[in-house]
C-alpha cells in the first residue's frame, strides 16, 4: 500500500522563531542571548527546503551569505556571537544546500546556479572544516536554470547522496 505524507510548510515568521530557538538554546533552558550572524548577512536563504543550519562537534554551524564580502561562509556559533570560518562560494546568485554526516565528519555542500553548479566536500578536524582535495566539482548538466528551484541534497539510508530539483514542473534526481 502506498502511503502519502502531507508536507507542511511553515511561514517565515514561525520558521525563524523555531530556528532561533534551536540556534540560541534549548526549549527547556529558555532562549540564550546571542548576536546576529552578521550585520551584513542578507536574506539570500531563498528556499526553505534547503538546509543552512547544522549541529556538529558540540557546536551550531550555519552557511550564510556575507554581502560585505560577496561570498557564502561557514559560520560557527561561539556563544554569544557567530564567527565566519571558511569561505564556501562567491556570488549572491548561488543557492546553497548543506548536509552533515556526523559519523564520517563530512560536510557536503551543493551550490546551485543557473549555468554551473558545484559540489563540495569538507572534512571536520580539530574544530574546523577543510575542503577535501579534489573538490569543488563543477557540473553544468544539473543546474538551476530559472533561478527559482535550487538543487537539494539528500542522503539515502544506504549512504548514497542524491541531488533533487524541480525543472519544467517535474521532479528530477541524480
Amino acid at each position: 500500500m502506498l502511503r502519502c505524507a502531507r508536507i507542511i510548510t511553515l511561514g517565515h515568521g514561525l520558521f525563524a522563531l523555531l530556528m532561533a530557538a534551536l540556534l540560541l538554546g534549548s526549549f527547556s533552558k529558555g532562549f540564550a542571548q546571542g548576536s546576529a550572524i552578521s550585520t551584513v548577512t542578507t536574506s539570500d536563504h531563498r528556499k526553505s527546503n534547503q538546509s543552512k543550519v547544522f549541529y556538529h562537534g558540540g557546536k551550531w554551524w550555519a552557511v550564510a551569505y556575507d554581502s560585505s564580502k560577496a561570498s557564502w561562509y561557514i559560520w560557527k556559533f561561539e556563544d554569544p556571537v557567530w564567527v565566519s570560518h571558511k569561505v564556501v562560494q562567491a556570488g549572491a546568485d548561488n543557492n546553497l544546500d548543506v548536509l552533515v554526516d556526523s559519523t564520517t565528519n563530512k560536510l557536503y555542500v551543493v551550490s546551485s546556479h543557473s549555468s554551473q553548479s558545484r559540489f563540495r566536500r569538507f572534512s571536520y578536524s580539530a574544530g574546523v572544516w577543510n575542503l577535501d582535495p579534489g573538490f569543488a566539482v563543477a557540473f553544468t548538466v544539473f543546474t538551476n536554470p530559472n533561478g527559482n528551484n535550487p538543487i537539494n541534497l539528500v542522503k539515502a539510508k544506504n549512504g548514497e547522496l542524491w541531488l533533487f530539483r524541480i525543472n519544467g514542473n517535474k521532479l528530477q534526481a541524480k
